[in-house]
């Protein structure tokens, strides 16, 4: 007897065209234009996020905050599928089938509404909010080895296959690695794992990883002997800022290099494969071409 075929899908950016968490913030913004004064509280929480001060799960409850300003929630989330049903992809609907799986980072309360137009018997397992009055609780984020964490849980089976997984980004390799069968979305277009097209955007978004800028911070602390021997404006300052800004793209070139040299055994290890060279994002000789430039720069 035949096997029915379940198939696995992240949904933002993959069976929707943008990321619903995002959209619908800016739809609740449009909505009551005030509430851009939230805008610029979030944003400093993401950067604290960014640089681990907080936590994913700390920034999605004061982000979700936002819902608690209006009076009916449901309402709200049905007039924005109303207006973003047109966003879901034409190539899921073709294809969609009632054991499908969504495992997504957005939480459940938002992307469940849309599924009960499009298909109503598929399962849906994503990053769990709850909001009672004015009080947003976010439980751990759905993304990376989370969501291969909460599909297994949710199966209650470890030996478990699914036919096919489609997903917009590397960190659902561990998603990914429970199919038979990968798919990359890149640009509204699938494509089989390793043989992917990133946009541009993504492009500068891989090779932003590559170079790992964030980790650039850790270069200012170069200033410190500057600050307590009680110099840091004078001329050397100005010297120091030329020699951290040639530092930093020294060490990018360093870990290009590094990832060059690694990336068939990194497209082994559990994490490192998803490194931008690694997962395919980035081809070896754009890596190199970055690096070069990188090198150049340190030079100057």
């Amino acid at each position: 007897m035949d096997r029915t075929p379940v198939n696995l899908y992240d949904f933002d950016k993959t069976i929707y065209k943008k990321d619903s968490s995002m959209a619908f913030y800016f739809f609740c913004i449009k909505k009551k234009p005030y509430l851009i004064f939230h805008l610029f509280f979030v944003a400093i929480l993401y950067i604290l996020n960014v640089f681990s001060f907080i936590t994913i799960e700390k920034l999605k409850e004061h982000y979700f905050k936002i819902i608690t300003f209006f009076d009916d929630k449901d309402q709200l989330i049905k007039e924005f599928w109303e207006k973003e049903k047109k966003n879901i992809q034409p190539w899921y609907l073709s294809q969609k089938a009632s054991t499908d799986v969504i495992c997504t980072a957005s939480p459940e309360f938002l992307i469940a509404p849309i599924f009960e137009q499009i298909n109503p018997s598929a399962t849906i397992i994503g990053t769990q909010i709850t909001i009672e009055d004015k009080k947003v609780i976010c439980k751990k984020n759905c993304k990376g080895e989370e969501k291969f964490n909460r599909i297994l849980q949710y199966f209650n089976d470890n030996e478990i296959k699914f036919d096919s997984a489609y997903t917009d980004s590397v960190s659902d390799l561990p998603m990914l690695d429970l199919a038979e069968n990968k798919y990359i979305v890149c640009a509204d277009k699938v494509y089989k794992f390793s043989e992917q097209k990133p946009t541009f955007k993504t492009k500068i978004i891989y090779s932003i990883k590559l170079l790992r800028i964030k980790h650039w911070i850790k270069n200012l602390l170069i200033f410190l002997p500057l600050v307590f021997s009680h110099e840091l404006f004078s001329y050397k300052f100005f010297d120091l800022i030329v020699g951290v800004i040639a530092f930093c793209f020294v060490s990018s070139f360093v870990y290009v290099l590094n990832d060059l040299i690694d990336v068939k055994k990194d497209r082994l290890h559990s994490t490192k494969r998803m490194r931008p060279i690694a997962s395919y994002m980035i081809k070896p000789k754009e890596a190199v071409i970055l690096g070069s430039l990188c090198l150049a720069a340190g030079g100057v």
